[in-house]
């Protein structure tokens, strides 16, 4: 290209000779500039396309959400509300404007139009993209602080504006430099929405096609930018000047409103309550059909709902012989090295039901005990069932599957999933208290369960063959 550019001299041979051109030092940084562009755009196009089709990503979002919930720790969220604070609107244009204002005052007019582009972009970007897919935020905005009301705004506008002030950065530095400010400005991107998820303020999938379009348009303003002559931006200064905006005006609103942020993503339980009489009549098919992965992928089906506690399940499974799956520990893990490991001794794969950790996992060998087992698990519906006697339960979900074991090259047992077992289904309905099985399609259904307070059935009925 560069011999070609040479021949000839017009507009686009120019262009071709500046960029390609052994001379500038800019090429490396330009190469690594476009790949990480391709990068950023694969991923946005791809979170997009899931978004539209209403793909697992859709789900995994909703699990993902449970899932981290269940993390929730004091600290962590303390952590995670400062860090969302120093990324909200109020302290992102503070950071923009001085940025812009100091640009200007050095005659960087060009770098000035393009980080006013870089914000306007993500906020039009946001604004459209709500538009197209009306998506509400897992918490409503509050009504203080926030000046990017569209689901992803905070991050497409943060990731699009720090991006560009580290591109201006890393064009006048040498290449241990420019990864230093790359790194830092992706973890801090990846640090606020990752806070985001975590508290509930955005879906992952939001977040993530809020940052890839963020970055991709900056990417895409500075490569405009750098293919002409650079202004005199001292690199040093603009980064002293962007850090002291982020906290002269991070500290102060991260101290205001840091209580009443706690209490906006405060956890609150959210429970559905079903009548008995609903449950058994048709409240049953409201329930989730099949257990959903933490990629929002549909696993096994589940074919057992149990009203009560795990404990009062727990203590009949075990006069049946079935016992509570090994505990998670070191000399439990490291069986599945042992040459003879008894299938009932190891511990099973942990599973999660839209991101809700399984609240109980019963094991049951088979005819041969040492190769196979049968492995229950038990999920929290979030649905308690009630009578007018005033009985009340939560509401259980459970799946049973057949696992056999199979040692892989020769060194670490692992179990084979084989499907879930709907004979077991059928004998736990002669053994369980007020157990009755329905048919969804052609799959046998187990109602099992009784309410404390409330009448209990212990005749166990089939469905009709």
């Amino acid at each position: 290209l560069l011999v070609w550019a040479a021949r000839k001299d017009d507009w686009l041979r120019r262009q071709v000779r500046s960029l390609l051109d052994p001379s500038r030092t800019e090429l490396p940084g330009l190469l690594a500039l476009c790949a990480a562009l391709i990068a950023s755009l694969w991923l946005f196009l791809g979170v997009l396309q899931d978004l539209i089709a209403g793909d697992p990503l859709v789900h995994a979002d909703h699990t993902i959400l449970h899932f981290v919930t269940r993390l929730r720790a004091d600290w962590a969220t303390q952590l995670a509300v400062v860090i969302v604070t120093f990324g909200n609107g109020i302290v992102t244009l503070f950071v923009a404007g001085t940025s812009l204002v100091w640009l200007d005052r050095i005659n960087a007019w060009r770098a000035v139009a393009y980080g006013i582009a870089s914000v306007i972009g993500a906020v039009l970007f946001t604004a459209g993209l709500d538009l197209a897919l009306h998506r509400s935020p897992p918490t409503p905005a509050g009504p203080v602080w926030n000046l990017f009301p569209f689901p992803g705004g905070h991050t497409a506008v943060l990731a699009a504006l720090y991006s560009f002030i580290a591109i201006l950065v890393a064009a006048r530095l040498q290449t241990t430099g420019r990864l230093i400010v790359a790194m830092t400005t992706f973890l801090f991107i990846v640090a606020e929405g990752g806070a985001r998820v975590y508290l509930g303020a955005g879906w992952l999938s939001t977040e993530l096609a809020a940052a890839a379009f963020g970055i991709a348009w900056a990417i895409s303003l500075g490569l405009a930018y750098l293919v002409r002559p650079l202004e005199d931006i001292p690199p040093r200064q603009l980064v002293i000047v962007a850090g002291s905006a982020l906290l002269v005006a991070g500290f102060p609103v991260s101290v205001l409103t840091h209580q009443a942020e706690r209490q906006r993503y405060a956890l609150r339980p959210v429970t559905r309550v079903m009548s008995y009489a609903s449950w058994q009549q048709d409240g049953w098919r409201d329930l989730p059909t099949r257990r959903l992965d933490l990629f929002g992928f549909a696993a096994q089906p589940l074919d057992i709902q149990w009203l009560g506690s795990a404990h009062s399940l727990e203590a009949v499974l075990q006069r049946q012989g079935w016992r509570p799956a090994p505990a998670r520990t070191w000399r439990s893990v490291l069986s599945v090295l042992a040459p003879n490991a008894d299938a009932t001794t190891l511990p099973t794969v942990p599973q999660w039901q839209n991101g809700l950790a399984s609240g109980l996992v019963m094991i049951k060998a088979t005819k041969s005990a040492s190769h196979s087992r049968l492995v229950l698990r038990l999920w929290p519906s979030q649905t308690d069932v009630v009578n007018r006697a005033g009985g009340h339960a939560p509401l259980w979900l459970g799946a049973v599957d057949r696992e056999r074991l199979r040692r892989l090259y020769s060194v670490v047992i692992v179990p084979k999933d084989l499907g879930p077992a709907e004979g077991v289904i059928r004998r736990l309905a002669d053994v369980l208290p007020g157990a009755k099985l329905v048919l969804r399609g052609t799959r046998p259904v187990l109602l099992a369960g009784t309410l404390q307070g409330g009448p209990a059935h212990h005749t166990a009925r089939r469905a009709p063959s």
